[in-house]
C-alpha cells in the first residue's frame, strides 16, 4: 500500500487510515510545534525525507534497468549488423509491401522496381497484364507492413531504410519486455 497521509505528532507518524503510530522519527520523541522539519503541523503531505521512501518511481528502478539491458543488448545487434541487406524472401516481401503503402499504391508487391532487383538473380517472365504499379495481395498481414510504412516515411525509402527499421524494432522490443 503506498503511503499518502501522514501527521506528525510528537515525534510519533500516524496512519490517519488507521490511526496506529509508527516509529519515532529517529528515535527522537518530540512534542509536536511548528519546528516539526517532518511534516508541517496540519498537514497531509508526505515529508520530503519520506517522499523518496514512498515514490512510486522508485519501484520500478528494476523496470527501467531491465529496459535500458535489453535495448543495449538489440543495439550492439543492430548496430554490428548495419550494413547487412536484406534477403529476397520474406523480408523482401514486407519491404516491398511497405513501400507500395507509403507511394499510395495500396497493398501491392512486385512492380516494376521490385521486378528489376529481382531479375538480377532469376529469370522471370512478365505476363502482357501486368501492372507496373505491382499486383494486389493478401497474402502478407497488414500489421508489420504498416510499421515499416511508419518507419520509411520518418526515415525515407533509401539504401539505410532497413537500419531505421531494425532500430524501431530494438526500441520497440525492448519496450515490450
Amino acid at each position: 500500500m503506498v503511503l499518502k497521509d501522514i501527521r506528525c505528532c510528537g515525534g510519533l507518524f500516524y496512519h490517519t487510515w488507521t490511526g496506529k503510530p509508527k516509529l519515532p522519527l529517529a528515535g527522537r520523541s518530540r512534542p509536536f510545534n511548528s519546528k516539526c522539519t517532518n511534516v508541517h503541523p496540519g498537514s497531509t503531505q508526505v515529508a520530503p525525507s519520506l517522499q523518496t521512501r514512498y515514490n512510486p518511481f522508485v519501484r520500478q528502478r528494476p523496470v527501467t534497468r531491465l529496459f535500458l539491458l535489453a535495448l543495449a543488448l538489440r543495439l550492439t545487434v543492430v548496430l554490428a549488423t548495419a550494413d547487412l541487406p536484406i534477403g529476397l524472401d520474406d523480408m523482401f516481401q514486407y519491404d516491398m509491401l511497405a513501400r507500395s503503402i507509403l507511394s499510395g499504391n495500396g497493398y501491392r508487391w512486385y512492380a516494376q522496381e521490385d521486378l528489376d532487383l529481382i531479375q538480377r538473380y532469376i529469370e522471370m517472365d512478365v505476363p502482357p497484364e501486368y501492372d507496373p504499379r505491382g499486383i494486389p495481395t493478401s497474402f502478407r498481414p497488414p500489421l508489420y507492413p504498416a510499421f515499416l510504412a511508419l518507419v520509411y516515411a520518418a526515415a525515407g525509402t533509401g539504401p539505410r531504410r532497413f537500419l531505421a527499421a531494425r532500430l524501431a524494432r530494438a526500441v520497440l522490443g525492448a519496450a515490450l519486455i
